[in-house]
């Protein structure tokens, strides 16, 4: 099975992930840990933004000058605790 996005570890008919193909395809560890990211209840069209530019676009340029400038970038775990703070006042 050849995955190349997101969009398709999802059956938007549902909208619930496609259990057979993330578990065949991903440790399980990752496995737990995708099944806990929610899914929006209606579909959209992904977007990917670069906050570092006007246009959203994303540059090395604009990359390396935020890496440059100093300002602490946030841990993964970091970003996971905001997101579940979130979540929970969410739902």
């Amino acid at each position: 099975n050849n995955i190349l996005i997101v969009a398709g570890l999802i059956d938007n008919a549902n909208r619930e992930w496609k259990r057979e193909i993330i578990t065949d395809n991903f440790f399980d560890a990752d496995v737990a840990r995708i099944f806990r990211i929610p899914l929006a209840k209606e579909p959209h069209e992904d977007v990917m933004v670069w906050r570092c530019e006007p246009s959203g676009e994303f540059f090395v340029r604009s990359a390396y000058k935020l890496l440059r400038s100093g300002i602490p970038i946030p841990t993964f775990n970091e970003l996971q605790a905001t997101s579940r703070g979130f979540y929970r006042k969410l739902w």
